[in-house]
Parts: structure tokens; C-alpha cells; sequence
């Protein structure tokens, strides 16, 4: 009953605009009222579980209105109206309006459980002039002043209670995403720079704690959407002065005799198409319109900023219609102007807001950022997007005609610009029904339970190995994080280290670490295919985050600047792709410049290039040899692709193929690779293992080299017999030194074999490998063969990273190869979150998935 008194009173009646913030207050207290959680479980309601709610409370009035007596019908005949006929306000007062005010008034008592006589109270209350102050409570004289309020007070709260309300969703996907006129100047809901705090603002609060995702995610709409109101406010106060608009004539249209970078005077804006409503929804799915507009009187450096309007944009239209000036006007300051009437001060009639879809020049060419080709003429049209809740609203008031009304067009920096997609964005999360937190974070992230119950120590407190790679950079270093760590199997690193709880003979547990080497396979003889490895000695802190940032849940990494939090969060992201090298890292930063230095030293680390990914305007800021954007690594695959297939055509000559049809294209090399090299390396590896394999293998290893050397020189005297058949024969001509020449050439052939085991000689790679192994050859078969295996690794790499190009190869299209890098091919993808906002509805309709995710400057 409080909400509907406050509201009943005559002074608020009668003034509603001077006690406009109370009544926005009064709304504020209504809405939350009415909540939609469960008072016991603190779950969200779902519609369903809303309207449900709603029917109980009908089934309890309309058992109220069959306990009264038999002879009052008209209460009784209440009881035997649908749901349906009483939902709305106009609804119940028409059917409350056939009974009597005594009956109202005990009917309200009943189905309120409120006690008649504080009904009497309430109304009283209302206004005691009118009754008599000295008579008990309860037996006031009612005059018909009284009466009338009280009859008006029960029928406001059993529409309160009876008629139903509009759900959240519904009210967010209503509200226009562009603030209008209207929110623009309203100093209850947009305080000036100015306020002292000295009274309470109609504004949701952030508090420690939230009734659910829902009531976080409208309260951070709210307060977004306002203070992006504020931040337009205060261009729209900067730029309109600027434009000095008069009218030439008496008659004439207002004209702009001033100048503004950031604003134009808008030609004409049509409306394009307007697509039905969605099913379910009352308001446009879609709203096209063209707007025109003229930079003829634009300077040079204006007007290339006006043509770098780009897709997502926002726009501004004004309708301004200033007012006559008379002989004695005394213009004012923007300082001397209250906030309300700044508006009626310029003549701002209308404001309304627009998404950029494309920019076209006067001959309707394209303006972007891949077409690089001088715009032709002055004019311009810009395609957008209006509000459809807006245009939806415009209609309904009959106001459609004011968009032919708008003569000034704002633009905006676009730093500063990106307030509607992070709207949209934020509605967009309360209207999906796949918005879900992990259950070990949604008491926590609410402001409620353990605040430890997201470590990982809870989520996974049973014994766990982790691989650290290079975080450790000696013997010494592990040992100062951990003291009491087991080295047993420990000598060099890179280590894995075995955490498992323990239990004392007092009770206490504690957490044995056990700590191992590991031996990383050396992948290619050439040095510059080496790994990069870490140099950074992590504290024992440090090192704890980093356990904690490759573990399930939540790790915050909290520091002043210059303690290593950057550097942490890219030894996290190291571990994160070499320990899961199928799972995806997302990498979400508050600017560019944090996001850049982040990334730039990921590139640093053992990640190979093909993997990262940074999308976004801030590109061009890294101070990289490299393009990571995703044209950019396109290209950078395309490219791959092409240095692979070369080194398959050495590779081809080298086992006797041919180079132009092996390497023809990916799927020509890969076939390649499994018919014939693979072939010859299976082939290699079982000779060489039959050697090894046979005890001393020196006697087995002569006969061999003594066989190659039979085999040579049965194949230079085939030659011979050839070249003799083929030649002209001279009579009488024997060579008397031809035995002796063969003598020669077969103990060349024995001593170029001396000193060289098996492993080397056979192995069928020589040539392509010759500058990475030269001089590593030992004459040793075992060792001779782990150098051969270095190389077969090498080249199980190379062909591996040819066949990630393949997709590249047959997708023909830059835009499908974009899609196909971002979705499934690049595995660390880095983005602000202000692009995150701009297409996060792209990403949706892509099915973009992660598996963790990295927030720089998340204080932010």
C-alpha cells in the first residue's frame, strides 16, 4: 500500500512535474517490488514462473470475492472474471466502478490483507484538513473529498496487485538504445558536472550485491546508457553553439552560419524499408534510411574525417529550430544556462540516433577502408540503421512526421562511439537464454558465499600435475618456490611438478610437491627452428598465479604497476596452448595499448604465428614486423602455404620425383608425403633398426658398405655399356687403363664410406638437410639415427603445418578464410572489449567458442 499512498497524494496529483524525481524514486521502489526472483530461493523467474505468480494472486481475490454475502452480487460477480479481464489498469477500474464504496473498501481490505480501519488511516492521511483531527481513528466523519480519495486509493492498490506488468525483457527491448530530447536534458536522470550529492538521483546503484544476473546486467544498462547520455550531452553543447543557426528570411529555413568539425547540415533523410516484427514483439525488426548530406563548404582535413565513417558508427540527427531574437537579447553562457534549458535556448525540437551501415559518394560508390579510391563530389549518403524501438515509439505518438523535420547531422569520435553496440550487447545477454555463468561463479559473482569457493584449491582440491615448461629457468629457481619440493627425478628443466595433499598425525593436511624433468624433443636440426624460452625468474607469487591461471576457476592477479602482472598473464597464456593445444584462449583488454603489449610479448614466446589472432582497430599500433590483424594472417597463410610447397619440390628431387606435380598444391603434397616420403623414411628406419639390433653390428655395417660399393660400380659399368652401345665404335681402340681407372674409383668409393655408419649413409634426406647437419654425423649408428630422427621430425612438422593450409587453399574467398582463421584455425584471439561489444552479434551467428579467457586491466 506504501507505493500506491505515495503516489496518491494531492500535491503529487497536482504537481507532477515538480516532484518528478520523487516519482521517478517512487518508480524505482515500484519496480523492485515487483522483482522477478523468488523471495525464498533468490532464483530468477522466468515469464512462466511471473504469470503463475499473477494467478495466484487472482485465485486469491476471487475467493475473497465469493466469502462476501449472497446479496452483494455485484462483489460476487467479480469472482467470475477471467484473468484476462482484469490484466490491465482501464480494465479493473471499469469493473470496480459497479460496486459501492463501503463494499470497495472492505473488498480492498480482504484481498490487500489490510486491516479497514489503517485504510481509513491511509486516506486520512491524504489530506487531514478534511476530517475531523479530535474524532478516534476508525470513526472520522468521511466528507466526500475523503471518500473519493479513498475509493481512488483502493482501486490503485488492487490494480497494483491485479493487473499485469510489463517483464523486464520486454521493458529493456522497448527501451531506444539512442537517448532522445527528452532523456538528454533531464537533470534527474543526467546530473549536470556539477552536483554536490546533496539529494538522492532517480539512478540504479552498484552495489556488493545483486538479486541476479538479470538485476546486474539492467542496472549496468541503465547507468551505461546514462552516462553515454551524459558524454553526448556534452558534444551536443559543444557543437550546436558552434553552428550559430539563423534564418536567413523571415520565412526561410534555419541555416548554419557558423562551423563545426563535427557537424553538417543534413539534406534529406528517407526512410527506406521498415521489416514486420518479429513473432512475439510489437516493435520493427528492421528500420533502413538514407541520410544526405553536403561537404562542399567543408575544409579538407574535416572532410577526409567525415568520409572514415565506417560500419557501426554512430550518427546523430537534430532538428533545430531556433528562436527569434529580439533587438534586446542578451546572449548567455553555456554556464548560465540550466540544464533544462539549454533546448529551448537553441530551438532543439527533436534528437534522434543512427547506425552506420555504409558510406557512398555521390556516384553511389562504396566508402571503406579497403577501398582506398578518391570519393567523387561533395555529396554523400550515409545507409543506417534507426532505432527500432524509437521509430516504434515516433509512430505511436504521431510523430512520424519529424524525420523530415531534421536539418543537422552530429558525428561523433569514434573512440566515443561505441555506446550503442555495448547497449546492445548487454540487452542482448538479459534476452539470450544460453547467458550462463559456471556454477562456482554465480554465488560469487553476485556478492554472495565464499569468496574462496572459485580457487582452485576448491574446485579441484585432489592431487594434480602441471607441466610449467619454462617457468622455471634453473634448479635453484624451482627450489626457491618450493623448498620442500622432492627433486628426486629432478635435475634440469623444463620440470612437471606433482601436487597431492597429505595428512599429518595431528590432522592438519599438507601439500606434497614432487617435482620431475622432462626431456623436450628436440624438433629440427635448424637453430633458428629452436624454441623461444622464457628468462623471466617468476617469484613464488607469481609462480602461485600462474598454478592458479592454468587451473580451473577464478584467478585475479592484483599488483601496482611494474610487479610482473603483464608477464604472469602471458606465461598463463603459454601454458594454457602448449598443455591444451586444442582449447582456445580469448584475450580481452580495456584499451589497445594494454591489449598491445600483452600480445606483443606472446609473440615473443614458443607460439607459432599461424595461431594468434588480434582483431580490431588497434592493429596498426604494433610496433610488430608482422600483420596480426585477420587479413593479415590470411595472408600470412597464404604465404606459408606457398614456402611449404617449395621445400616439398627439394624434397621431391631429392627422392628422384617430380617437383611441379608433387607440389602442385596442398593436396598433391600431402600425397606425396604418405606414398613416398613416409615410404622412404619407414624403409630407412627398419634398415637402420635391423643394424642396431643385431649385437655388434660393425661386421654387418662392412658387408653393407662393401655391398653400396659393388652396387656403385656395377651401375658405372651399365652406364659405360650404355654410352659404348650409343657411340660410334672405333676399331682397333682399347683402353688399356679402363681396369686400372675402376680400381681407382672403387677405393674412392670405400674411403668417401670410412668413418660412416650406416644411419648416415642411408639416410635418404642428405641434401635437404645438408646445412643443418653437416658436421653432426658421428659414425655412431645410434647417434647417427637420433640426428636422423631430429630431421624426420622436422619433416613431419613441415607437412603438418602444410596440411593446416589446406582449408586456406580450397576456400576462395578472403571473407571465408577470415571466418575459417577466427573460428577453428587460430587458438589465441585478442580483442578490447569495446570490439568484443561491436561484434559480439557476429560472433554469435558464427558459433564462436572459447575454453578460457584472459582479462587485462579487468579493474577497468
Amino acid at each position: 500500500m506504501f507505493l500506491d499512498r505515495a503516489k496518491a497524494y494531492d500535491i503529487v496529483r497536482s504537481n507532477p512535474d515538480s516532484l518528478k524525481l520523487f516519482l521517478q524514486l517512487v518508480d524505482i521502489l515500484d519496480f523492485y517490488e515487483n522483482f522477478e526472483v523468488n523471495d525464498y530461493t533468490a532464483e530468477h523467474l522466468d515469464k512462466t514462473h511471473v504469470e503463475q505468480r499473477l494467478y495466484f494472486t487472482h485465485d486469491h481475490f476471487r475467493q475473497v470475492c465469493f466469502d462476501v454475502p449472497e446479496d452483494k452480487e455485484p462483489v460476487r460477480g467479480l469472482g467470475l472474471l477471467a484473468a484476462r479481464n482484469l490484466d490491465t489498469e482501464g480494465k479493473i477500474t471499469a469493473a470496480l466502478s459497479r460496486i459501492s464504496d463501503d463494499d470497495l473498501v472492505d473488498l480492498c481490505a480482504a484481498a490487500c490483507r489490510v486491516d479497514r480501519s489503517k485504510l481509513l488511516e491511509y486516506s486520512h492521511a491524504l489530506d487531514p484538513q478534511d476530517s475531523n483531527e479530535d474524532a478516534p481513528s476508525g470513526t472520522r466523519k468521511k466528507s466526500r473529498g475523503s471518500m473519493s480519495r479513498l475509493r481512488k486509493l483502493c482501486v490503485d492498490a488492487l490494480v497494483h496487485d491485479l493487473a499485469g506488468r510489463r517483464s523486464q525483457l520486454e521493458y529493456i527491448n522497448r527501451l531506444p538504445l539512442f537517448p532522445d530530447e527528452k532523456v538528454l536534458w533531464d537533470p534527474n536522470l543526467v546530473p549536470s558536472e556539477h552536483y554536490s550529492g546533496e539529494y538522492s538521483l532517480a539512478l540504479p546503484k552498484l552495489n556488493l550485491q545483486f538479486l541476479t544476473i538479470s538485476d546486474y546486467l539492467l542496472r549496468n544498462f541503465k547507468l551505461y546508457r546514462l552516462e553515454s547520455t551524459y558524454e553526448i550531452r556534452g558534444d551536443f553543447e559543444d557543437v550546436i553553439p558552434r553552428l550559430n543557426m539563423a534564418r536567413q528570411t523571415a520565412d526561410g529555413p534555419p541555416r548554419i552560419m557558423g562551423q563545426s568539425r563535427m557537424a553538417v547540415e543534413l539534406k534529406g533523410i528517407t526512410i527506406v524499408n521498415v521489416r514486420s516484427p518479429k513473432v512475439g514483439e510489437d516493435i520493427p525488426s528492421e528500420v533502413r534510411a538514407e541520410i544526405t548530406y553536403s561537404l562542399r563548404n567543408v575544409l579538407p582535413h574535416v572532410k577526409r574525417e567525415w568520409d572514415e565513417l565506417r560500419e557501426h558508427d554512430c550518427v546523430f540527427m537534430l532538428a533545430i529550430d531556433p528562436p527569434t531574437r529580439g533587438k534586446g537579447f542578451k546572449p548567455k553562457s553555456l554556464r548560465e544556462l540550466a540544464i533544462s534549458e539549454f533546448p529551448e535556448y537553441y530551438g532543439i525540437k527533436k534528437v534522434r540516433g543512427a547506425v552506420v551501415i555504409e558510406l557512398l559518394d555521390e556516384e553511389g560508390n562504396i566508402l571503406s577502408e579497403y577501398n582506398k579510391k578518391e570519393p567523387v563530389g561533395d555529396l554523400r549518403t550515409l545507409k543506417v540503421h534507426l532505432d527500432c524501438a524509437q521509430y516504434a515509439a515516433d509512430l505511436n505518438n504521431m510523430e512520424a512526421e519529424i524525420y523530415s523535420q531534421f536539418n543537422v547531422l552530429v558525428r561523433r569520435k569514434a573512440k566515443e562511439n561505441n555506446f550503442r553496440s555495448v547497449l546492445a550487447t548487454i540487452r542482448g545477454l538479459m534476452s539470450s537464454p544460453d547467458t550462463v555463468i559456471p556454477d562456482w561463479l554465480h554465488d560469487l559473482f553476485l556478492g554472495y558465499g565464499d569468496p574462496s569457493s572459485a580457487n582452485y584449491r576448491q574446485l579441484n582440491p585432489s592431487r594434480s600435475t602441471i607441466d610449467f615448461r619454462d617457468t622455471f629457468v634453473s634448479k635453484e629457481h624451482l627450489l626457491q618456490v618450493y623448498p620442500n619440493c622432492d627433486m628426486t627425478e629432478a635435475d634440469q628443466p623444463p620440470y612437471q611438478v606433482f601436487f597431492a595433499p597429505e595428512e599429518k598425525e595431528d590432522g592438519t593436511s599438507i601439500e606434497s610437491v614432487k617435482a620431475k624433468s622432462v626431456t623436450p624433443e628436440i624438433r629440427s636440426p635448424f637453430p633458428q627452428h629452436q624454441p623461444k624460452k622464457n628468462a623471466v625468474p617468476f617469484t613464488k607469487t607469481q609462480v602461485e598465479a600462474i598454478r592458479s591461471g592454468v587451473s580451473i576457476g577464478l584467478t585475479m592477479v592484483v599488483g601496482p604497476p611494474g610487479t610482473g602482472k603483464t608477464d604472469v598473464a602471458v606465461q598463463i597464456v603459454n601454458l594454457l596452448y602448449h598443455n591444451n593445444p586444442n582449447q582456445k584462449t580469448l584475450l580481452i583488454a580495456h584499451s589497445n595499448q594494454a591489449l598491445n603489449d600483452l600480445f606483443t610479448k606472446i609473440q615473443q614466446l614458443d607460439i607459432p604465428g599461424s595461431r594468434l589472432l588480434r582483431l580490431g582497430r588497434g592493429q596498426e599500433l604494433l610496433e610488430l614486423d608482422e600483420d596480426y590483424s585477420k587479413m593479415g594472417r590470411v595472408s600470412y597463410m597464404l604465404q606459408m602455404r606457398l614456402d611449404l610447397l617449395e621445400e616439398v619440390k627439394k624434397l621431391a628431387v631429392e627422392l628422384g620425383q617430380s617437383p611441379e606435380d608433387n607440389a602442385f598444391s596442398v593436396e598433391n603434397a600431402m600425397q606425396f608425403y604418405r606414398f613416398h616420403v613416409v615410404r622412404a623414411w619407414q624403409e630407412y628406419s627398419a634398415a637402420v633398426t635391423a643394424y642396431m639390433t643385431e649385437g655388434s653390428s660393425n661386421e654387418k655395417q662392412e658387408e653393407a658398405k662393401n655391398a653400396i660399393v659393388d652396387a656403385r660400380q656395377k651401375k658405372r659399368e651399365r652406364a659405360e655399356e650404355d654410352e659404348v652401345m650409343t657411340s660410334a665404335p672405333v676399331p682397333g681402340k682399347i683402353s688399356n687403363d679402363a681396369s686400372k681407372d675402376e680400381q681407382s674409383r672403387k677405393e674412392a668409393d670405400k674411403a668417401a664410406l670410412e668413418n660412416r655408419s650406416m644411419a648416415e649413409i642411408m639416410f635418404p634426406f642428405k641434401r635437404y638437410f645438408a646445412s643443418g647437419i653437416e658436421g653432426k654425423w658421428s659414425n655412431d649408428i645410434q647417434k647417427d639415427f637420433e640426428l636422423a630422427t631430429i630431421c624426420w621430425r622436422h619433416i613431419e612438422d613441415m607437412f603438418a603445418r602444410l596440411e593446416e593450409t589446406h582449408l586456406f587453399e580450397l576456400l576462395r574467398n578472403s571473407h571465408d578464410r577470415g571466418i575459417y582463421l577466427l573460428t577453428t584455425h587460430a587458438k589465441i584471439v585478442a580483442m578490447t572489449c569495446t570490439h568484443a561489444a561491436l561484434v559480439r552479434d557476429t560472433l554469435l551467428k558464427l558459433s564462436f567458442q572459447y575454453d578460457n579467457i584472459v582479462m587485462e586491466e579487468a579493474g577497468q
